[in-house]
């Protein structure tokens, strides 16, 4: 099993200034796990803005905070986020959350059981295989 997390900014500028901060949270080691946590009652996308997210890598425990902004709000990620939405495009996803296991795509915010059924579904695919050949 592998769990994959890639960039797929498509809701505006406030999308990618998300996708930003979570890449200079994750440079010093830290995910912005506060970033999810503040969003997680806000119907619709969340508006954070810079001082939003300096506040949320604080919480995180971010240690350089001064160089977490400047990466946050500099070019430095914006190839690699390239990079990641465009993987995703070449998937076939339009949409997040998304998720793609074994050969099958998940669209949207579904329930643990509609990832057991296709998780199940595609392990006796896999073992089909393996007796096959």
């Amino acid at each position: 099993m592998r769990l994959e997390w890639n960039d797929f900014p498509i809701n505006g500028p406030n999308a990618v200034a998300a996708a930003k901060a979570g890449r200079a949270a994750a440079a010093q080691g830290k995910f912005h796990d506060a970033l999810y946590q503040a969003s997680a009652g806000v119907k619709g996308h969340p508006e954070n803005k810079t001082a939003d997210f300096v506040r949320f890598a604080k919480e995180a425990g971010v240690p350089d905070l001064a160089k977490f902004e400047e990466q946050a709000t500099d070019s430095t990620y914006d190839e690699v986020i390239k990079k990641a939405q465009g993987y995703g495009s070449s998937l076939g996803i339009d949409g997040v959350p998304a998720a793609l296991v074994g050969t099958q795509f998940v669209s949207g915010a579904q329930p643990i059981e509609v990832f057991r059924q296709v998780i199940e579904a595609e392990l006796v695919k896999a073992k089909a295989k393996t007796k096959s050949a």
